[in-house]
């Protein structure tokens, strides 16, 4: 199930479980006795119970509706507020957060962090490396990203800085999942990246070390702890 059918979902059943109430207990408070004398003689040809059976209906749908657009409001408003409520939305497509990896030959290592910044408009994807040394080696930004859940991939398109070049470069990533069930967002990915100028692929492991956006040198201290 997608972000946005889960996201419907939820608001989808609050919705109900509020018209519940309303139908239940604030429903039966509208009696054939209360209606003002001068909307009967607006309506002479319906009679009151006829009258209060419609404006059940008609309160009903607009409650409905206006419930809806609260709650979803609300959630949306929320969504980046709240830890809990993103992984449950995303479920297993989940990947917002920071991760660290390692790419290259043993004497040109290269480490990594990427930010992945999740919402229900797609998925960008800011990364940056450094070389052995510590000085800073590419930055890139993604302009297309995909997470497919259900075959527990993702690709990406991005634009590539790498210090020295004259020009950025286009590239495009693939990964494949790391998690304990396809029911469960990946705590880890495997793939690679290519430049499409020369096509030579570097493979990466990489792992979710937080969903907050941590800094970039905080972060990379950890690869290096962790990738040595």
């Amino acid at each position: 199930m997608e972000g946005i059918q889960r996201f419907n979902l939820y608001v989808s059943t609050a919705t109900v479980a509020v018209m519940f109430g309303i139908i239940e207990y604030v429903m039966p408070m509208l009696q054939a006795s209360g209606i003002p004398p001068a909307l009967l003689q607006l309506i002479p040809f319906a009679a009151p119970v006829q009258i209060v059976e419609a404006s059940k209906l008609v309160i009903a749908a607009l409650a409905t509706l206006g419930t809806y657009r609260l709650l979803a409001k609300i959630l949306i408003a929320s969504i980046d507020h709240l830890p809990f409520i993103k992984p449950l939305i995303f479920g297993p497509s989940y990947v917002e957060g920071t991760w660290i990896g390692r790419f290259g030959a043993p004497t040109q290592l290269k480490w990594t962090v990427e930010h992945f910044e999740q919402d229900f408009a797609g998925i960008v994807i800011r990364g940056h490396a450094q070389n052995k040394n510590g000085t800073p080696y590419a930055s890139w930004t993604s302009s297309a990203a995909s997470v497919d859940p259900l075959h527990g991939t993702l690709t990406y398109m991005c634009n590539c800085d790498i210090i020295g070049h004259s020009t950025p470069q286009q590239g495009i990533g693939a990964f494949t999942f790391e998690r304990a069930n396809a029911r469960k967002a990946p705590i880890a990915i495997r793939g690679y990246s290519t430049d499409l100028v020369d096509g030579l692929r570097s493979a990466n492991h990489e792992i979710k070390i937080s969903n907050k956006f941590l800094a970039v040198e905080e972060a990379m201290k950890i690869a290096r702890g962790r990738f040595k």
